[in-house]
């Protein structure tokens, strides 16, 4: 397959229990041509491996807050804190 080839690639998705069927259409940019002389790439493999792992962080991710006891502005609160604390860090590291 040719990079500068638009490719449509069909795959079922399981997110969060709901079982979709999607359609992911991925153009690979005409400079990674160099990559395809080197070795065949098999974009669809790329893409959705990609995919699946994105997709399990995700589930991951969910099944970590679902067991949160925090609220929403706990959840804020901590943001604002650790952003806080890591500015000074940053600042303090260039001093």
């Amino acid at each position: 397959m040719s990079l500068s080839t638009i490719f449509k690639y069909s795959f079922l998705l399981f997110v969060f229990g709901d079982e979709q069927m999607a359609e992911v259409v991925v153009k690979v940019p005409e400079e990674l041509k160099e990559f395809e002389s080197v070795s065949p790439i098999n974009w669809q493999l790329i893409v959705e491996k990609r995919l699946k792992e994105e997709f399990a962080e995700l589930a991951r991710l969910k099944r970590i807050v679902s067991k949160s006891k925090l609220t929403e502005k706990d959840v804020e609160e901590l943001s604002e804190e650790v952003g806080t604390a890591l500015t000074k860090r940053l600042l303090k590291s260039k001093e």
